[in-house]
């Protein structure tokens, strides 16, 4: 998850928010403009045009597009774009976006570099592409954990705890994430927020439902989702980094409990598992 930023210039012209990040991915913007990011399951229908600061482009971030491009080529080849995409994430993890090389990318996916722009136009639209790859996979984890569970609070505690379980077995991943912030500071794609927003909403929903069975006690919806996932997110960031003797996991478990502690009304929070 992200803590939230506001749009801003960017000598780039892209940023995305992180997911909850991308609650939870929920990990991009401040986190939370990242909570409203990657929190979700696959909500959101994928558009094969994404518009960014005022630019319109073949969106690189949405794997169902089978569009044909400009130079006339056929559809692109699902196993060889996810083939790319895997790569590109593991390559910007290791080496950052700057270090990274388009070629060392299209060798390890086995392609041609050829390829790469074809399908995904830039080296810039490849890093987004392969975020909102990770986002997808997140978001993928996400919704199984929050449906096994009946009560608001053990949807958002599930939710949360797949969420650091996901980065935990996943570094590379959590690599893209905090890159995201730190080299491009600036606009999201228009595709990133509109997903962020759904995304934000599904979660919004499960904390009005406990609202209304008296499960959680009233509290500004929005405002405590992104506060759950800038704690979430900022918990998994910085145990990722310290030296602790507690896995990202466990950090995140105690931080999520103790933030949902407060949202308990006084018989909601004493069964073993809940927030406490």
């Amino acid at each position: 998850m992200y803590p939230i930023r506001e749009e801003q210039e960017s000598p780039t012209g892209f940023g995305i928010p992180h997911p909850f990040a991308e609650v939870f991915g929920l990990v991009y913007a401040g986190w939370w403009q990242n909570l409203e990011l990657s929190i979700a399951g696959e909500l959101t229908g994928l558009a094969p045009l994404s518009r960014v600061d005022g630019r319109t482009r073949p969106s690189a971030i949405f794997p169902e597009s089978s569009m044909n491009h400009s130079n006339g080529t056929t559809s692109e080849n699902p196993e060889k774009r996810n083939a790319v995409l895997e790569q590109a994430i593991r390559t910007f993890a290791e080496l950052g976006f700057r270090r990274a090389d388009v070629q060392v990318i299209a060798d390890r996916a086995g392609v041609g570099k050829g390829t790469v722009y074809r399908y995904f136009g830039n080296k810039e639209d490849l890093f987004w592409a392969a975020s909102f790859e990770v986002l997808r996979r997140l978001e993928q984890r996400l919704f199984p954990a929050v449906q096994r569970e009946e009560g608001a609070l053990e949807k958002l505690r599930a939710a949360c705890l797949a969420y650091a379980g996901f980065f935990e077995e996943n570094p590379n991943c959590l690599e893209i994430f905090v890159q995201d912030r730190a080299e491009f500071r600036g606009g999201i794609p228009e595709s990133h927020l509109e997903h962020q927003e759904k995304l934000i909403e599904e979660f919004g929903d499960i904390l009005r439902q406990g609202i209304d069975r008296g499960e959680v006690r009233p509290v500004d919806i929005r405002k405590t989702i992104l506060a759950l996932g800038s704690v979430l997110y900022g918990t998994v960031v910085f145990s990722s980094y310290a030296t602790f003797d507690l896995t990202i996991t466990e950090m995140a478990e105690h931080a999520v409990d103790v933030f949902l502690s407060g949202l308990c009304v006084d018989t909601s929070c004493n069964n073993e598992g809940s927030a406490t």
